[in-house]
């Protein structure tokens, strides 16, 4: 099946995804979501980003899902 990456939008966190994460996997899927630097008003698109590829890891063949205002 598939892997979900979830990302969320500003100000939120990956609790923003805790409705949709164990539909995923209840149809077979993996979900990777992840708490990135909203708090941190220095971090920029490097700190965002490795948020993600932390999360991700050594996966292979993502979808990724937005949350975009």
């Amino acid at each position: 099946m598939a892997t979900y990456v979830l990302i969320h939008g500003a100000g939120d966190s990956a609790f923003y995804w805790h409705l949709l994460e164990p539909e995923l996997r209840a149809r077979g899927h993996e979900a990777v979501s992840m708490d990135l630097p909203c708090e941190d008003d220095s971090a920029g698109l490097a700190e965002y980003a490795d948020a993600v590829i932390r999360a991700i890891g050594e996966r292979r063949g993502l979808i990724l899902e937005l949350d975009l205002p």
